[in-house]
């Protein structure tokens, strides 16, 4: 996930953390992409290209 953030731009530590900078930019990467946001959605995995 944190990979797929930092392809679209994010700034993140790729730790494999659930950390609170990371919940906040899967939330702004979920409204960016006009998709439910509040919890990591099979959605939102793709559009990140996690497999």
């Amino acid at each position: 996930i944190q990979k797929g953030l930092k392809d679209n731009g994010y700034d993140l530590p790729e730790n494999g953390l659930m950390d609170e900078a990371t919940t906040l930019a899967i939330e702004d990467f979920q409204r960016s992409q006009h998709i439910a946001y509040g919890e990591i959605t099979l959605e939102t995995l793709t559009l990140l290209g996690v497999n």
